[in-house]
């Protein structure tokens, strides 16, 4: 019953998470650059920002933790396994996205995001509009990292020991 308890929350942190991304960056994102004038668009996407930081980063903590757990096995009997079975090879291939995507989301959160905020009082300066294609650039790069992370857990669901 622990399992799957587990499990459901790993699977909830990862909808939250998954889920904020995509809205974020294929709904909100394209609706307020075409909709919302900068003085107004600005400030919303801080406040949406910060509020999908704090659940973004407990679901992080959460999908972490959970996945440890799943895995506990695996990392402390029997490391090998990670190299020797297809099942622990896209396991391992998981984490390293994992971790580069948490990477990514730190960058993200605490050097490329405050770099914009930084800026804001000039929207329509050379240094905004990189900082903001560069920011963008790389929270697509993410996204993809969470499609494909998704991709390799359905895969995992499939694939025998």
């Amino acid at each position: 019953m622990m399992d799957i308890a587990l499990h459901a929350l790993h699977l909830l942190a990862g909808a939250l998470w998954v889920g904020g991304m995509l809205f974020t960056g294929g709904i909100l994102g394209p609706v307020l650059r075409r909709d919302v004038p900068p003085a107004v668009r600005l400030p919303l996407v801080q406040t949406v920002g910060r509020r999908f930081s704090r659940a973004g980063w407990a679901a992080l903590a959460v999908l972490a933790l959970t996945g440890l757990h799943r895995v506990r096995y695996l990392l402390f009997c029997s490391p090998r396994y990670l190299t020797a079975t297809p099942y622990g090879r896209l396991l391992s291939l998981k984490l390293g996205l994992f971790a580069t995507m948490l990477s990514l989301s730190l960058w993200h959160d605490f050097s490329l995001g405050p770099a914009l905020i930084r800026l804001a009082d000039r929207p329509a300066s050379p240094e905004f509009k990189a900082a903001s294609r560069r920011l963008a650039f790389w929270a697509r790069v993410n996204v993809l990292l969470v499609v494909a992370i998704v991709v390799i857990a359905a895969a995992l669901r499939l694939t025998k020991d």
